[in-house]
């Protein structure tokens, strides 16, 4: 049965648009209140993109945001894989104690067997000498005794040098007023919970330089019709990115295509390859 056209059909280029279109205004929708709350411009950053499809879509986010730079790292599509091989071990161990009355001996007492149960987990998590270092931060979610939220403290300071109980009161309102910009320090505190986490400090890989110098001369693999906001740029550059190296420079609109990702350059930005292989646009003037 042949399918019943209904209104607002559109051929297969429009609808493909649109849904671009629409990816990146979820985008924009998740990215503007965080950096409104963060009291961030977004002229000033650099976009840093990941996964196979960041290096297209992150060039159209950047242009919505006003961004100006956009990283491409040389594993973008994996790059969130080689971090969890690369990053450093954490453990949280935490020990609920609302309710128990808690004087300074007892504190360090539960402290010091939660730093001991993290330090065994790293221990176990790595081969002999994969961790060079074990770091320990000592937390406490406290609250004044009268509220119903709390808010995690960093009491290391007051654990490691074994002070008494005003000492992590003091930390509290310290927290308390740099957080909402008051403090009481004639309430009670009272303490839900003591947490310690545990860094185990791997041994992190060395980026290496590709070693492949610039050949400004290679030729595009191919050429392509691009469309951009709605309009066509014909003709446009295709390289593959095994044939461009370090200090390669080509301003858009172009595709740089590699065998884990592809890298969309706008009209408006200039790409150019760094010495560790990253790929770094611009918005030119």
């Amino acid at each position: 049965m042949a399918p019943i056209a209904k209104a607002g059909d559109c051929d297969a280029i429009t609808a493909a648009e649109s849904c671009i279109e629409i990816g990146t205004s979820n985008m924009l929708a998740k990215v503007v209140p965080f950096l409104a709350r963060a009291g961030i411009g977004s002229a000033d950053l650099t976009l840093m993109i990941f996964g196979g499809a960041g290096g297209i879509h992150g060039p159209l986010l950047a242009e919505e945001l006003g961004i100006k730079r956009v990283l491409v790292p040389r594993l973008s599509s994996v790059f969130c894989a080689f971090g969890c091989l690369a990053a450093d071990l954490v453990h949280d161990a935490v020990r609920s104690v609302a309710g128990t009355t808690m004087n300074a001996d007892s504190m360090l007492r539960i402290f010091e067997e939660l730093a001991r149960e993290g330090q065994d987990w790293v221990v176990n998590q790595a081969p002999r000498g994969q961790v060079q270092q074990i770091d320990t931060l000592y937390l406490a979610e406290a609250r004044y005794a009268a509220q119903s939220f709390t808010i995690p403290v960093d009491v290391t300071h007051a654990v490691v040098s074994g002070a008494g109980l005003a000492a992590f009161a003091a930390a509290f309102h310290a927290e308390h007023e740099k957080l909402f910009g008051y403090a009481d320090v004639n309430a009670p505190v009272a303490v839900n919970e003591l947490m310690v986490r545990t860094y185990g400090r791997q041994v992190k890989p060395h980026a290496t330089p590709e070693g492949k110098v610039a050949d400004h001369s290679a030729s595009p693999k191919s050429h392509r019709d691009l469309r951009f906001q709605r309009k066509w740029w014909p003709d446009c550059p295709i390289f593959s990115r095994a044939d461009l190296g370090e200090g390669w420079a080509h301003s858009g609109p172009t595709v740089i295509e590699h065998d884990l990702s592809t890298v969309l350059v706008p009209p408006g930005f200039r790409a150019v390859i760094g010495a560790l292989g990253d790929i770094m646009l611009t918005k030119e003037d």
